[in-house]
């Protein structure tokens, strides 16, 4: 949770990188090409911003930042709840993401379009994921499960049921172990 002026500022430094806006021309040029990458960062920032005024109890600013926030998740479909990302948060196209308010994520989580956290029914249980985390497209994480560190998840699984081994992948309806070859493998690739 971000809970100082300063550490928004060390998270917003982390995760600017992840979208390539360094330097004023190339910002510039993203956002009049309306660029993807530009329209994440937008998003990105806003997300970032509305959980420090949240967390910091500056309730005015709170209001009027998730307004704004609630205009991009609405338009862009991309319904991330509040403070249910650790520093790291890389989103890698823009598209539908939905999360459950009681899902939490550690660093460094890589999700890609189509995905969704959920809640099981009327369960409150929701997903609890590790750090370095890779979701593909398409996949579904279903009430309480528990995805260990460095885990990749394959495109369109379906994850009813916890994984605890580290640094493996994962995929299939349902969803079990492919082999041993987490987020090290798939940046490498």
């Amino acid at each position: 949770m971000i809970e100082s002026k300063q550490e928004l500022k060390d998270w917003l430094r982390y995760e600017k990188k992840f979208y390539n806006m360094n330097g004023m021309l190339r910002k510039l040029f993203y956002l009049f090409t309306a660029n993807e990458k530009y329209i994440l960062w937008k998003f990105q920032y806003r997300l970032r911003l509305t959980e420090y005024y949240k967390n910091t109890n500056k309730l005015i600013r709170y209001v009027f930042s998730l307004k704004k926030l609630n205009y991009y998740r609405n338009k862009y479909s991309l319904h991330i709840e509040l403070n249910v990302f650790d520093r790291g948060l890389q989103i890698m196209h823009l598209g539908p993401i939905l999360t459950n308010s009681r899902v939490k994520c550690g660093e460094n989580c890589a999700i890609h379009i189509n995905v969704a956290m959920v809640a099981k029914g009327i369960s409150k249980e929701a997903p609890q994921i590790g750090s370095n985390v890779v979701i593909g497209v398409g996949s579904t994480l279903v009430g309480g499960v528990k995805i260990s560190d460095g885990i990749a998840i394959g495109a369109n699984s379906i994850v009813t049921k916890s994984f605890e081994e580290k640094d493996i992948c994962i995929a299939g309806n349902p969803c079990r172990k492919i082999n041993n070859n987490g987020r090290e493998a798939w940046e490498s690739a």
